[in-house]
């Protein structure tokens, strides 16, 4: 069976990552910018739509389906030593291999230190899901409710105290491969668990439009709030956001896949965009990072930004699509990006 709600989450996802660091990052983030009307507005849209670039909506996926091969019994989920050797295999290999490269096409980031403590790569991500998904599957083998209230308040701790608490973890042991960040996402892989949990009632919601309208203004007024200066508010609207944008994105795209779920074409090609969304979001970031930090492209950035930004984050999607695409006819790149 497969989640169709989940296949339009990643095609969102995925599109807005390459958004974020294509076209939002250049412009309000890296300082190639003078700080603008025009800056002001993208920052203030990316906050709505890409808030912390969208990781926390990428790892409560994560979890979400975690939880449906967790409790369908799928065989890799049933033992300890199966989820090890499976996930060592979808995300640890290719952390070490296409993390190695993507830092040598980088070389203002670190490599062998970047990889060891999760920093310069841009997969520190599937090592943080590795830790997860690993931590996950014992907290609930272990069933108890002390242990599970415990790692879970913690978690959330570390993400009210500061983001950048995260590298304070990297002078002690437990920084070592992305297991500080996980104890900051893990509350986000836990609410992915818990809206599978609760799956049927987020599918309902298109029949209830009253409740979708309170959670959709709900977010817009969280959205503002953020932006009112007053630094509590804004600061506990900014942590607020990406958990209020996890609620909405689920619920209109389980309301989505529901309305569409009769067309096969439209179903053919997210999935088809899903089997790429891997490869998308390793060659992205280094393709990115590389083209705006060259000086003669970086003239005409500062020159037209929201032309070249637009244009770029398109070829950049198309280009990484394409080579995707012939990376996974190959052994090798099926085994590393499918």
């Amino acid at each position: 069976m497969q989640l169709k709600e989940a296949n339009w989450i990643r095609t969102y996802a995925i599109l807005s990552i390459v958004v974020w660091h294509c076209f939002s990052c250049p412009i309000t983030k890296w300082g190639l910018l003078e700080p603008s009307f025009f800056t002001m507005i993208v920052s203030a849209i990316s906050s709505f739509l890409i808030p912390q670039a969208n990781m926390p909506l990428f790892t409560c996926l994560s979890g979400y389906l975690f939880a449906y091969l967790y409790l369908s019994e799928k065989k890799s989920y049933t033992t300890f030593n199966g989820l090890l050797k499976n996930k060592f295999h979808r995300l640890v290999v290719p952390f070490l291999v296409i993390g190695t490269i993507a830092t040598a096409v980088v070389p203002e980031r670190p490599l062998i230190s970047g990889i060891v403590w999760g920093d310069g790569s841009s997969l520190w991500f599937c090592m943080m899901l590795f830790w997860l998904t690993i931590l996950r599957w014992l907290v609930l083998r272990i069933n108890s409710y002390w242990v599970s209230v415990l790692i879970f308040s913690m978690s959330v701790v570390i993400y009210l105290t500061n983001v950048g608490i995260v590298h304070w973890f990297k002078n002690l042991p437990i920084g070592v491969l992305c297991l500080g960040r996980a104890f900051h996402f893990y509350l986000f892989f836990v609410l992915g668990d818990k809206l599978y949990k609760y799956r049927v009632h987020l599918l309902s919601l298109r029949y209830n439009q009253k409740q979708l309208m309170i959670i959709l203004i709900a977010y817009i007024l969280v959205g503002i709030l953020q932006f009112w200066g007053i630094h509590y508010v804004s600061f506990f609207c900014i942590k607020l956001m990406p958990i209020m944008l996890i609620i909405v994105v689920f619920c209109i795209f389980s309301i989505i896949s529901e309305l569409t779920i009769s067309s096969q074409k439209l179903g053919g090609v997210i999935s088809e965009f899903c089997r790429h969304s891997f490869g998308i979001y390793v060659l992205h970031e280094a393709f990115s990072w590389n083209c705006y930090h060259s000086q003669p492209l970086l003239v005409i950035f500062r020159r037209y930004p929201f032309i070249y930004a637009f244009s770029f984050t398109v070829f950049t999607f198309i280009l990484c699509y394409v080579v995707t695409h012939m990376c996974l006819k190959t052994k090798i790149g099926r085994y590393l990006l499918s």
